[in-house]
C-alpha cells in the first residue's frame, strides 16, 4: 500500500478517495477558482462569500483568501 498525502485545501474520504475543496479555509482550489465561487476563510453567509463558497448576489470577490 502506498502512503499518499492530501494537498492543502482539499479533503478526501472513502476508498478509492473522493476529494473536494474545503470551503471556508481561505484557499482557492478546484471549483472555488471558477467564476461565481470564492473562499474567504470563514463559513459566514451574507459577507460577500456565502457558507457554500458561492459569491453573494450582486457582490464581487477576488484574491486568496477571497475579499468581497
Amino acid at each position: 500500500m502506498k502512503n499518499c498525502t492530501v494537498d492543502k485545501g482539499w479533503k478526501c474520504e472513502d476508498e478509492p478517495s473522493k476529494c473536494e475543496p474545503i470551503c471556508g479555509d481561505g484557499i482557492l482550489v478546484g471549483n472555488e477558482k471558477l467564476p461565481g465561487h470564492c473562499d474567504d476563510g470563514n463559513k459566514i453567509s451574507n459577507d460577500g462569500c456565502e457558507n457554500n463558497c458561492l459569491v453573494t448576489k450582486n457582490c464581487v470577490c477576488d484574491g486568496e483568501p477571497s475579499k468581497c
